[in-house]
């Protein structure tokens, strides 16, 4: 790099202060394109320093490069989002399909008569829905066509391995269970309720979503 500083000297010498003066008196440059003040300078003596044209024209140069690549990186952000994102489910999908596996480690697919989803994505309502699974018989929810999915994709691994497990083995029904991170975004939820979801043909007919006890029962035992 060595000639491009002998070149940057050579060219900076050729604008001393009496041609500066001169060229900014035919208005033909501008006083802040050549000089700046420097403010922590010991001293009284506060003479502008000269910087040249190129040095000018690198940093405008660097500045937009760098400008261009901070928005490039968020209109790709944005992207990403809008493609990664799944739609809410509505009436008339079908529910997504979803590789659960069980509080016991074993693939659980949804059986195709089930005709009703209740699902859970946080410990508030996993406190509602369990109290009222654990009053019924063993095999309640299949005699309902029922399944219970639960979403803890966010529950820390050692929480999961040692606590939240140990407990969903204890349950006498089925968890199917969501591991990974965005897999169950389709599913409406509100933090602490239990989202309720009909189906009829593989199809959704009507979604609820609720933390009252009675509206939960009523609707496992509705037809």
């Amino acid at each position: 790099m060595k000639w491009l500083g002998r070149d940057l000297n050579r060219f900076e010498s050729t604008f001393d202060h009496g041609n500066i003066t001169k060229l900014m008196q035919n208005k033909e440059l501008d006083f802040h394109q050549f000089t700046v003040t420097q403010t922590f300078k010991k001293g009284l003596d506060m003479k502008p320093q000269p910087i040249s044209l190129i040095d000018l024209r690198f940093r405008k140069f660097f500045r937009f490069i760098f400008v261009g690549f901070v928005l490039l990186g968020a209109l790709s952000t944005h992207l990403r989002a809008e493609e990664i994102t799944p739609p809410t489910l509505n009436i008339g999908d079908s529910l997504p399909e979803i590789s659960y596996t069980n509080q016991w480690e074993e693939p659980s697919p949804i059986p195709k008569e089930t005709t009703k989803v209740l699902f859970i994505s946080d410990m508030d309502a996993s406190k509602i829905v369990h109290p009222i699974l654990e009053k019924e018989e063993k095999g309640y929810l299949d005699s309902k066509q029922a399944v219970l999915i639960s979403d803890i994709h966010r529950m820390p691994s050692l929480i999961t391995k040692f606590v939240a497990l140990p407990k969903m083995k204890s349950y006498p029904y089925t968890l199917r269970l969501v591991r990974e991170e965005k897999i169950a975004d389709p599913f409406p939820r509100t933090k602490g309720s239990v989202t309720m979801i009909q189906l009829k043909q593989g199809k959704i007919t009507k979604i609820e979503i609720s933390n009252r006890e009675e509206e939960i029962k009523k609707f496992l035992d509705g037809k």
